[in-house]
């Protein structure tokens, strides 16, 4: 075969092309992205040039949107939040598919080779939490438990990820400010369309704020650190998560009973970061968690309510199982990238249910703008 015929023993960049090809003239569905990925990650080791060549021109890439098959002239974007990219998914937009299980090392390779921007980079967003209050008990348990994550995700060898350290991620929980609210309600928006998301929690990642709905318990908002840390552009995204939640339920227990000691472990290195949130920016939160850029009257005072901390501080801390949405619009936060931010508030009037039950004098809602360019 090899000789008379002059077949291959292993396809070349000219027979893989022709499987993709083939695949582009189909409807585009999650078994077919997932051979579609398979042959991206035999032209991992294909050089840059090549590759833009390649795919420059000719649609060969599939969307999660109705835009359909992309080439790199139409600017594709990489959902790294698969759930905000799914938003649009009936809208005209370069979403780049990825595989349902997530990306491997060499198909991860293949994707920095196309230089996409990440969808995050061009979104804009609006974030809105009423009735804002620092909440130690949401500081305590991250600042007791981080320092045995970021050992952990350093230290497995199936856990790390260079993006880690590409994100600095050690300098985002360093600032951390942990807050209870009322209501988290964030507007994503490309161009002239816009979607309302509601979450039961959310990290801003540009003001390192950590937010929760007051009826939740601190157990529930695991899932959306863990999503925070392992986004969807990481290496066997799906893996490690499942992995790193086990870690964190068992951490939980540890946490509990006051047990955490006995996770300590002889392995540290002090090349690598250890995550730790500074307990020690307490007033300075309290006095510029809210900035008024447009010199409102309205001011916002962050006061912790000694009764309502004494009730969580004291509560029995039991394990809870991982937060179900009520609705099909509410969801755990990943990850959210932003390059300038506005900031307006204003009384809150005639907002939802669970606002007219908060003293009025208390009510206030921020919002913060994310404008990518």
């Amino acid at each position: 075969f090899t000789n008379i015929l002059q077949i291959p023993l292993k396809p070349n960049v000219k027979s893989y092309l022709e499987l993709l090809k083939n695949y582009s003239q189909k409807n585009i569905t999650d078994e077919l992205t997932n051979n579609v990925w398979k042959i991206f990650e035999n032209l991992h080791d294909e050089d840059n040039d090549s590759i833009k060549k390649l795919f420059k021109h000719q649609s060969l890439i599939p969307s999660m949107t109705q835009f359909g098959w992309i080439k790199l002239d139409d600017k594709p974007y990489i959902p790294d939040d698969k759930y905000v990219g799914q938003l649009f998914e009936l809208e005209s937009l370069p979403i780049i598919k990825l595989p349902e299980s997530g990306l491997t090392i060499h198909q991860r390779k293949f994707l920095d080779k196309l230089q996409c921007k990440n969808l995050s980079e061009i979104l804009k967003s609006n974030v809105n939490v009423t009735n804002v209050k620092q909440s130690d008990d949401l500081k305590q348990f991250y600042t007791q438990t981080l320092p045995f994550i970021s050992n952990y995700l350093y230290n497995e060898i199936d856990m790390f990820d260079q993006s880690y350290n590409k994100r600095k991620l050690n300098e985002i929980f360093l600032q951390m400010k942990f807050f209870i609210v009322d209501n988290i309600e964030v507007t994503y928006g490309y161009n002239y369309k816009s979607f309302n998301h509601i979450y039961h929690c959310y990290l801003d990642q540009k003001f390192k704020k950590f937010y929760l709905l007051k009826t939740h318990h601190y157990s529930q908002s695991i899932d959306t650190m863990v999503q925070f840390i392992i986004n969807d552009t990481v290496i066997e995204c799906q893996y490690k998560r499942d992995k790193l939640d086990k870690y964190y339920r068992k951490l939980l227990t540890a946490y509990s009973k006051d047990q955490l000691k006995q996770n300590i472990t002889d392995d540290n290195d002090d090349s690598k970061p250890v995550w730790i949130i500074n307990i020690d920016n307490e007033e300075q939160d309290e006095n510029n968690v809210i900035e008024d850029i447009d010199n409102d009257d309205t001011k916002l005072n962050i006061h912790s309510d000694p009764t309502r901390i004494d009730q969580i501080l004291n509560e029995e801390k039991i394990v809870i199982s991982k937060s179900k949405s009520e609705h099909k619009q509410t969801y755990q936060q990943s990850n959210t990238k932003s390059s300038s931010y506005d900031i307006h508030i204003h009384d809150e009037t005639n907002k939802s249910t669970i606002d007219d039950k908060v003293n009025k004098n208390d009510s206030s809602t921020t919002t913060v703008q994310k404008e990518h360019q």
